[in-house]
C-alpha cells in the first residue's frame, strides 16, 4: 500500500479527537428509528405477567424490594436474610427504579429492558464505526429481533447487565487495538469504557466478565503475535477505574461477613463450573440441549450463523488488520466452548455470544450485494430454507404446542402460533423477491420489520404462560385468607430454597422455611442459619399451638400429605404445582366439630 493510503498516527490519537465521517440524513434517521422501535419492543407490556418463580424472577425483584424496605444497599437479603448468591448491580438497578417509580413488576423488569437497549445502542455504534452506517443499523435491528435476546428484556434477570457489560468491554478493546501501540495506554475514552465495561459486567454477574473479554484478547493479539501486549494490558493504568468501581462492595462484604470470600470465589465460580457447588441450587442441561436452546435464542436467524461466521474468518485472511473481526470471531467461540465444557450450564448461559454474532450477521448481509460464485448460492439457499421453515411453522408449532400438556388446554397459545408464523412466512417470501430483484443486502429487513410487527403477539404469549409458572395466583389465594386471620407461613422448600421470593414479593413479608433435604450452607450463611430455617419440631410445635399456613414443595406436587403434616388440614389454596393448607386447631369441647373439607392427619382421630 501507498505511504498516501496509511493513516496517520494523529488520526487516532486520542480517540474523541478523531474526524467525523459525514453522516447521511437517511443513516440518522434509520439509525433513529431502530433504537426508537427497540425501545418500544424493549419495554411493551412489561407489567402485563406476573413476576415467574423460574428462571427466579421473583428472586431478583425481591430482594431489592426488601433492600429498599430495610434501606440497607450495601447486604442483599432474601427472606430478610443474608444473602450474597450473586454481586449487587441488578439490585441496585431495580431498587433505584422502585424508590422513583414504586414497587410493581413493571418497574422490575425496566432495568433489564434499559441494559437490553443500551447493548442495541452499542452494537449500532460499533457496526456504524467499524462497517458503516448501513451495517451499524443492520446489526442492531437483527439482534433486537433475536427470540432469546428479545425474551431476555421482559425477564428480571442481570444477565442482560453481563451482556450489555461485555459489549462495552469488547467495543472498547477493538477500539484500543485498532490504535497505534504508543497510544494504546494513553487515557481516552476507549480505556475508561473498557473498565466500565468490565466492572459492570462483574458487578452483575461476577468474574465470568472478565474470563470472556481476556479469552478473547488472548485470542485476538495472539493471532496477530502481538504477545508483548499482555503486559500493557496489566499495567494499573488499564485497571485502575475498575478497581475503584469493583473493590469497594467486594471488600466490605469479605471483611463484614465471614465466609464471603472462600464462597465468592470457589464456592460460586470453580465449584459451580464443576457442578460440585453447595448447595445445588441449579438442575444443569445436557449438552445437546444447552445448543438447542441456543439456536433458538438465535431464532430466527439461526440458519445463517454458520456462514456468517465462516464468511468472517474467510475474510480475516484477506484483510491488513482485521483485528475487528477476530474479536467478533473469537468472542463467541469463547462463550460457547466455556459452557458447553462447563458441567453445570444452563439454557440461558449462551446469552453473551449473541451481540457479536448479530455483528458478524450484518456484516456478512451488508456485503450481499458484493457477494459472488458460491457466496451468492449459497447465501440464496439459505434464504430459501428459512421462508420453508417459517411457512412449516404453520402446522408444525400448533402441532407441538398440542402435544404440550400444559399448554394443549389453552387454544390462545395455537391462535398465537398461527399469526406469528403467518407473519414470518409473508416476511420471508418477501425477503426472497427482495434477494432475487438484486436488492440482496435489505433482504435482511423484512424479517426485522416483521419481528417488530408481531412483539405484541409474543407479549401476549409470555401473558398467557405466566400462571403456569408464578406464585402470584398461590399467594393471592392466600393473602385473602390471611385477612380474616392472622397466621405464619411456612414454606417446604427444594435445595433451592429460593423459590420463596415470589411469596415474600406479593405477601411482602417473611415466610417460615423448612429446610431441604441434605442442605448444605453457603460459608457466608453459617452464622445465620438459625434465622434462615426453622426445624420440623417447631414447625410441629406450631401446628398444635397457633395458625399455620404450610405451602408445599413445587418439585412434589403429588406427594402425600397426610404423611408430611402432623395433624389435621384444610386446604386453602392451589396452583399448577403447589397447594397451601392451614392446620385446625382443636376446639373446646363442647363446640368440637370439624368442617367437611377437614382432612385428617396421620394422628388425627375423628370424634
Amino acid at each position: 500500500m501507498a505511504q498516501t493510503d496509511k493513516p496517520s498516527a494523529t488520526a487516532f490519537a486520542p480517540w474523541a479527537r478523531q474526524p467525523r465521517k459525514q453522516m447521511s440524513g437517511w443513516a440518522l434517521v434509520a439509525a433513529g428509528a431502530v433504537l426508537l422501535v427497540t425501545a418500544w419492543a424493549f419495554t411493551h407490556r412489561l407489567g402485563s405477567f406476573p413476576l415467574l418463580d423460574d428462571p427466579n424472577e421473583a428472586q431478583y425483584a425481591e430482594v431489592a424490594r426488601e433492600m429498599l424496605e430495610a434501606n440497607d444497599w450495601l447486604s442483599p437479603q432474601l427472606n430478610y436474610v443474608l444473602f450474597l448468591n450473586k454481586p449487587p448491580l441488578s439490585y441496585w438497578a431495580i431498587a433505584f427504579v422502585y424508590q422513583i417509580w414504586g414497587i410493581h413488576e413493571a418497574a422490575a423488569r425496566l432495568p433489564g429492558a434499559v441494559a437490553g437497549w443500551l447493548t442495541v445502542l452499542i452494537v449500532l455504534v460499533w457496526g456504524w464505526r467499524a462497517f458503516g452506517p448501513f451495517v451499524g443499523c443492520l446489526a442492531a435491528g437483527i439482534l433486537a429481533s433475536m427470540g432469546g435476546f428479545f425474551v431476555e428484556t421482559h425477564e428480571v434477570r442481570p444477565d442482560l447487565w453481563l451482556v450489555l457489560g461485555l459489549t462495552l468491554a469488547m467495543f472498547a478493546l477493538r477500539e484500543l487495538l485498532e490504535q497505534p501501540e504508543e497510544y494504546l495506554f494513553r487515557w481516552s475514552a476507549p480505556l475508561a469504557l473498557w473498565q466500565l465495561g468490565l466492572a459492570v459486567g462483574l458487578l452483575a454477574k461476577g468474574m465470568l466478565a472478565l474470563v470472556i473479554p481476556g479469552v478473547s484478547l488472548l485470542a485476538a493479539i495472539g493471532s496477530q503475535g502481538r504477545w508483548h501486549l499482555v503486559l500493557s494490558f496489566l499495567h494499573p493504568r488499564a485497571w485502575w477505574l475498575w478497581f475503584a468501581l469493583v473493590a469497594p462492595w467486594h471488600l466490605a462484604m469479605s471483611f463484614t461477613h465471614e465466609g464471603f470470600l472462600w464462597d465468592y470465589v470457589i464456592n460460586q465460580h470453580l465449584l459451580f463450573f464443576f457442578d460440585k457447588k453447595f448447595p445445588r441450587d441449579s438442575v444443569p442441561i445436557s449438552l445437546p440441549m444447552f445448543w438447542a436452546a441456543f439456536a433458538m435464542r438465535l431464532f430466527p436467524w439461526s440458519v445463517f450463523v454458520p456462514l456468517a461466521v465462516t464468511a468472517a474468518l474467510v475474510e480475516i485472511r484477506k484483510q491488513e488488520n482485521p483485528i475487528g473481526l477476530i474479536l467478533l470471531s473469537s468472542w463467541p467461540l469463547v462463550v460457547l466452548a466455556l459452557f458447553s465444557a462447563a458441567s453445570s450450564r444452563l439454557e440461558h448461559y449462551s446469552l453473551p455470544a449473541l451481540p457479536p454474532l448479530a455483528l458478524l450477521l450484518a456484516f456478512h448481509f451488508g456485503r450481499a450485494d458484493a457477494l459472488s460464485g458460491r457466496w451468492v448460492t449459497v447465501t440464496w439457499w439459505h434464504w430459501v430454507f428459512l421462508a420453508f421453515v417459517f411457512v412449516n411453522g404453520l402446522w408444525v408449532v400448533p402441532r407441538l404446542i398440542r402435544e404440550e400438556e400444559w399448554l394443549e388446554p389453552n387454544q390462545a397459545f395455537v391462535q398465537l402460533a398461527l399469526q406469528v408464523f403467518l407473519g414470518l412466512s409473508l416476511a420471508g417470501v418477501t425477503a426472497l423477491l427482495v434477494w432475487w430483484v438484486g436488492a440482496r443486502r435489505w433482504a435482511a429487513v423484512p424479517v426485522m420489520a416483521t419481528f417488530a410487527a408481531v412483539v405484541p403477539l409474543f407479549c401476549e404469549g409470555l401473558v398467557l404462560m405466566a400462571p403456569n409458572n408464578s406464585s402470584f395466583s398461590l399467594a393471592l389465594q392466600i393473602q385473602q385468607h390471611l385477612r380474616h386471620r392472622s397466621a405464619t407461613v411456612v414454606y417446604q422448600a427444594p435445595d433451592e430454597y429460593q423459590t420463596c421470593a415470589g411469596l415474600n414479593y406479593y405477601l411482602r413479608g417473611r415466610i417460615e422455611i423448612l429446610p431441604p433435604n441434605h442442605f448444605v450452607l453457603p460459608t457466608y450463611l453459617n452464622p445465620h442459619a438459625r434465622r434462615l430455617f426453622i426445624d420440623p419440631p417447631t414447625f410441629e410445635r406450631w401446628w398444635r399451638e397457633r395458625h399455620v399456613i404450610w405451602v408445599s414443595d413445587p418439585l412434589r406436587p403429588g406427594q402425600d400429605l397426610s404423611q408430611a403434616l402432623p395433624g389435621p388440614y384444610e386446604i386453602v389454596a392451589r396452583d399448577a404445582t403447589r397447594v397451601a393448607v392451614r392446620n385446625v386447631l382443636p376446639l373446646p369441647a363442647s363446640t368440637a366439630k370439624l368442617e367437611p373439607s377437614i382432612h385428617p392427619g396421620p394422628s388425627h382421630k375423628p370424634h
